[in-house]
């Protein structure tokens, strides 16, 4: 009896609602109380693979945005990056103009973002195209430098279009032995950087 009376008290104890606490991601809170919300920009990892990452951009003029996304893509010792992620685009490169129309893009550099490494110049031209065609309403990206347009890369003299869009690609690898069939695939791997994960 003892027994039966202590079960059916536990039973109604546990099935009483009780009062639950909650928390919310600061994210999350900032983009309900605002109405502002995170884009994507592509910063690189230590194994030379650009990687996705947030960015809360709280400027509403599409110009001051990518201005937003092209500082953080910059390097700089006063770098706010996630630790294990580093910026691209070479130190004192400047941004010279932004003008948005039509859904392009066009910007132009000072001549400091020619001093890009060697191995980083094509990982540097996804970064920033990839960052800032995730704004939204953005179609391409056309970029000067020293209102020169940027036809080639500057050290492998690769020639670029003259548009960059979503299809320029990012941290392309090729090691094929036949072009046959060969169909455009994205594949995003995880990735970990400072026990954050990321996909590469």
């Amino acid at each position: 009896m003892i027994t039966t009376l202590t079960v059916l008290i536990l039973t109604i104890v546990y099935l009483i609602p009780t009062e639950k606490e909650t928390t919310l991601n600061t994210n999350l809170e900032v983009e309900f109380m605002t109405g502002l919300g995170t884009n994507t920009i592509y910063l690189i990892n230590p194994d030379g693979y650009l990687v996705k990452t947030p960015i809360l951009i709280t400027e509403t003029k599409k110009e001051e945005q990518v201005r937003k996304v092209l500082s953080t893509l910059t390097i700089s010792k006063n770098s706010t990056t996630p630790t294990g992620l580093e910026a691209i685009i070479p130190e004192k490169t400047k941004v010279n103009d932004i003008v948005f129309e039509e859904g392009i893009i066009n910007i132009d550099f000072s001549k400091q973002i020619l001093n890009v490494e060697d191995d980083l110049e094509e990982r540097m031209i996804e970064s920033i195209v990839q960052s800032i065609v995730g704004l939204g309403e953005v179609k391409g990206v056309k970029m000067t430098i020293e209102k020169e347009p940027l036809t080639t890369l500057p050290r492998s003299k690769k020639k670029l279009p003259e548009l960059l869009t979503k299809e320029f690609g990012i941290n392309k690898e090729y090691q094929l032995q036949n072009r046959k069939d060969i169909n455009k695939v994205v594949v995003y791997y995880n990735s970990i950087a400072d026990d954050n994960y990321y996909y590469v």
